[in-house]
């Protein structure tokens, strides 16, 4: 078979071999199935500290005697530290933290005598807790936290002649809500809101005022640094 003779041989073969669709056309092969990569998820794990600052407004009193009316608020500046350590399963973060604050958490107002006053300063709080968080996005965590409290304060009764009283320490429970960015590997900001609830107490002051009991919300920023 000479080389004219084979071309067009070749050439039907060709034709005769692929198939042809009802309307003419030839089929295309289907594009291969696209891979389902999941998106990364950010490493938060590891220790932490950081300082923080806040406000805080709350309540002290106990049944018409501390003071005058049994109730009396608080209000005053936080500022502090934690640290802590997150570990992380997926999406979720969590882990203990340790936070110590000052504060300048005080109130005064009239006692049952109003020739004094009764006064509460708080000289800082202490917290040991739990946080537990969700990775709303790799840079994104919402979280809650519970845990333990306890606070040294100063009550006080003064009728103009100094104060009269002791500093106690005081224990109770705190939980709170909160959010945290990671603006980059090694710097974290957290905005948050802590309930500090403290257990009933006695104080000796100008008489003894038993069972008065004292809460506070603080509204807290901070800074986290990861190492």
């Amino acid at each position: 078979m000479t080389m004219l003779r084979l071309v067009p041989a070749l050439l039907a073969t060709t034709v005769l071999a692929t198939p042809v669709l009802a309307n003419g056309t030839v089929p295309v092969a289907p594009a291969p199935a696209p891979v389902y990569t999941p998106a990364p998820v950010a490493d938060w794990a590891g220790f932490y500290g950081g300082l923080t600052l806040g406000f805080g407004t709350g309540t002290y009193g106990n049944d018409d005697l501390f003071p005058g009316d049994g109730e009396g608020d608080l209000d005053g500046a936080t500022y502090g530290g934690v640290v802590g350590y997150y570990f992380q399963n997926g999406s979720w973060v969590f882990g203990p933290e340790l936070a110590l604050m000052g504060t300048s958490l005080s109130g005064s107002e009239a006692c049952s005598n109003p020739a004094f006053t009764c006064d509460v300063d708080f000289n800082y709080i202490a917290a040991l807790r739990g946080n537990l968080g969700y990775l709303v996005s790799p840079e994104m965590m919402v979280y809650g936290t519970l845990g333990l409290t306890t606070a040294n304060v100063d009550v006080t009764t003064d009728n103009g002649a100094g104060p009269f009283g002791t500093d106690n320490d005081v224990n109770g429970y705190q939980f709170g809500l909160g959010v945290e960015w990671a603006a980059s590997q090694t710097v974290h900001v957290r905005a948050s809101v802590n309930r500090y609830v403290f257990n009933d107490d006695d104080f000796q002051t100008d008489v003894l005022y038993q069972g008065v009991g004292m809460d506070a919300t603080v509204f807290e920023l901070g800074v986290l640094f990861r190492f």
